[in-house]
């Protein structure tokens, strides 16, 4: 899990090492890491150019959980998380 989470940890830092343009003209993207309480992820989110002050934003995370299954035992269950707003 650790040589997963390094190799897509240094894959998207080569795809952002070009620097974040605050130009928003043009559609934008980033990514995110995601450690709340018992689960990890990471997700990609896209930003459409700006309209009368307003951008569309969409955002995609994968999951995992960690917990007990039904034998006491740990284990790791994932799942999608969307969003989807204005900004």
């Amino acid at each position: 899990m650790k040589k997963i989470a390094f190799c897509l940890v240094f894959i998207l830092y080569i795809l952002s090492a070009k620097g974040q343009e605050r130009d928003f003209s043009k559609f934008s993207y980033g990514f995110q890491l995601v450690k709340f309480q018992e689960e990890f992820g990471f997700g990609i989110h896209l930003l459409s150019p700006e309209f009368k002050n307003l951008r569309l934003n969409a955002k995609i995370n994968l999951n995992w959980l960690n917990h007990p299954d039904n034998q006491g035992n740990q284990t790791w269950t994932e799942f999608l998380n969307n969003q989807f707003g204005l900004n």
